[in-house]
């Protein structure tokens, strides 16, 4: 199993409890495809470096890091559901550096 990081940027109109249930429905997601969910930080409200393109008119965002370890093709699998979910504006996969004991 290899280590990935989730960031997922929310609009922060949606509201805490709008983004809590959409981010617990993806970590559904990623145990349901078989991976480990070893960490979730949600970072709250913050600026926006850039304007998105898709979202041109906010200036801030809600983000959520999920830390987990999967097998190489779940990402994959997650990808095509994140681009399906509406009220998630932005979001990354990218494999983590295992950590070196």
């Amino acid at each position: 199993m290899n280590p990935y990081e989730l960031m997922m940027l929310f609009d922060p109109a949606l509201g805490d409890e709008k983004i809590s249930v959409i981010a617990a429905k993806v970590e559904d997601k990623i145990k349901g495809f078989g991976g480990e969910i070893t960490k979730i930080d949600k970072w709250g409200v913050r600026r926006l470096a850039s304007m998105l393109g898709n979202a041109p008119k906010l200036h801030s965002a809600y983000y959520i890091l999920v830390l987990f370890n999967s097998a190489t093709n779940l990402p994959a699998q997650l990808q095509k559901v994140l681009k399906v979910e509406e009220n998630i504006i932005r979001f990354a996969i990218i494999r983590a550096e295992e950590k070196k004991a």
